[in-house]
């Protein structure tokens, strides 16, 4: 006969159970990989992620980290030292709310008689604990919606890059969740740029209160083969990758460098190999495969975004721009900048510049965000004056026009015209059209293949890899936006197109008012 169980307080000889640290090796069973039944020692990318997380948490992982077994284990700790204590688990499909539900069952199930809570309920989707007054739900996505009327203390989103309805689950567990005072996690591996990736994003940026938690393969030591490539034998990726794992405190070892080699032949001869970097990710970025085919080099971009430094000034102005720079202007040196209006302060793409060094095609600042498209033109020419009078090429169609009228207004003397066999156009600003829009990518495509270190914005290089060709059109990916590509796009093609002022012809004296 069972004994009489009580949850452990803090005063009494169980209080190390309240430890989830503790309770999980000396107590939690679950089954490895090979079916074996096993006690719970945490790895390292599950006590990294236990570091990281906080009560609002967004976990992109690679596969099979062991990070939804832990959870389910956590919620039951919960659910057995709490007082009516309300979990909820939600998976993508059926197989895998069983799976979960197998999980809870065997942690609970393998317990010590001593300390296994009477269970009320026990069935599929259901365990309650008479004892403690709590429960752990365990459903499908869609089965049921969360919501009004429902109060719950801890959630767990499984696979959430995969659900039917991403969005309606997600309004409901927030509203069923107290602010401040429960939990929840959404954790999944990445599939492509859908409500998951929006949320991760957001995350990253602080702007939805998630803690964005990031666990690359690499950091499962049981990914790795006994038969190791030499160091010297490694591939450029495989050296990069080395250099992603430093961040995380691994030193990348010649058995891993092979179990990755396994992993890209396996998925290669079955037709799959773009998955590597979704199902085994190894940064935020390469995660989310792109579900149309890439306008521009996946590895370059890779590559250089990994090696992208941070600006030398990120400075948030008045009119809701933001200004980044990785260098100031240098006195005598030549510049050009291109410039994309977004519809104003609507939800539509934002207003973005570039200013580019012409004698080495390198990013030296970017203006992003959404102001008014006359805040936006003013700020654009006097980022202008400030590098030493730059060659001004805005995009000229919609609100395009606009800022070609304002800069002409206020005379901004370096206002970029097409220059042909005839000489220079009649009209100001750049048209993007069908003729030259292909020709402008091909020229940012070049240069991404040939100098990828030139492209400094993580920003620009994002949308960079969220560029696709879809429906014979090389665009924004859906969801995404496109105004950085756009830009880097235009000063690249206009390169060509322009040079330096004569050192010996006086040019117009900076106005006052032109101060960033």
């Amino acid at each position: 006969m069972m004994a009489a169980y009580s949850a452990p307080s803090k005063s009494s000889s169980h209080a190390w159970l309240l430890d989830f640290e503790q309770f999980a090796p000396a107590l939690v069973k679950i089954r490895n990989k090979e079916g074996q039944l096993v006690k719970l020692r945490l790895t390292a990318a599950q006590r990294y992620a236990r570091r990281l997380a906080g009560s609002r948490n967004v976990w992109l992982k690679a596969r099979q980290l062991g990070i939804s077994t832990m959870l389910q284990a956590e919620s039951y700790h919960d659910a057995a030292t709490r007082e009516g204590f309300r979990c909820a688990t939600v998976a993508h499909e059926r197989d895998s709310t069983q799976r979960l539900n197998d999980k809870l069952k065997i942690i609970y199930e393998n317990l010590p008689s001593s300390l296994r809570p009477r269970a009320g309920y026990n069935s599929r989707r259901e365990l309650t604990l008479k004892t403690t007054g709590s429960s752990i739900y365990i459903g499908t996505a869609g089965a049921r919606a969360f919501g009004r009327g429902d109060t719950l203390n801890r959630v767990h989103l499984s696979e959430y890059a995969f659900y039917p309805d991403p969005s309606t689950i997600f309004t409901g567990i927030s509203q069923a969740v107290p602010e401040g005072k429960g939990r929840i996690d959404v954790e999944s591996t990445a599939n492509g740029f859908n409500e998951f990736h929006t949320l991760w994003t957001e995350a990253e940026a602080g702007r939805n209160g998630f803690t964005p938690i990031f666990l690359p393969w690499f950091l499962e030591p049981s990914y790795c083969l006994p038969d190791g490539v030499p160091e010297h034998e490694w591939e450029k990726a495989e050296k990069l990758c080395a250099e992603k794992a430093q961040k995380y405190g691994v030193a990348l070892s010649p058995g891993q460098v092979a179990f990755r080699r396994a992993k890209e032949s396996q998925l290669r001869l079955q037709g799959r190999e773009d998955m590597f970097l979704q199902e085994y990710a190894e940064d935020p970025v390469t995660a989310f495969l792109l579900s149309g085919r890439p306008r521009f080099n996946a590895a370059q971009l890779t590559e250089a975004w990994t090696r992208a430094p941070a600006p030398v000034s990120e400075q948030r102005l008045a009119n809701g721009l933001t200004l980044r720079t990785w260098q100031e202007p240098k006195p005598g040196e030549f510049y050009t900048i291109a410039a994309d209006a977004a519809q104003g302060l609507s939800a539509s793409d934002n207003n973005a510049a570039e200013v580019m060094h012409w004698a080495t095609g390198t990013t030296v600042a970017t203006l992003h965000g959404k102001s008014e498209i006359f805040d936006f033109a003013d700020t654009v020419m006097a980022l202008g004056w400030r590098y030493n009078r730059a060659v001004l090429a805005p995009e000229r169609k919609e609100s395009g026009i606009a800022v070609v009228a304002r800069c002409k207004e206020k005379s901004y003397p370096e206002l970029y015209r097409r220059v042909d066999e005839h000489g220079p156009a009649e009209e100001y600003g750049v048209d993007t059209n069908g003729a030259t829009r292909p020709v402008m990518l091909d020229a940012l495509a070049r240069q991404i293949i040939e100098q990828p270190a030139v492209f400094r914005d993580s920003h620009m290089l994002a949308e960079m890899q969220r560029f696709v060709i879809k429906n014979n059109k090389a665009q924004a990916e859906t969801g995404a936006h496109d105004d950085l590509v756009i830009v880097a796009a235009i000063n690249r093609w206009i390169r060509p197109q322009v040079e330096p002022p004569p050192t010996n012809v006086r040019r117009p004296e900076k106005p006052k008012q032109s101060q960033i």
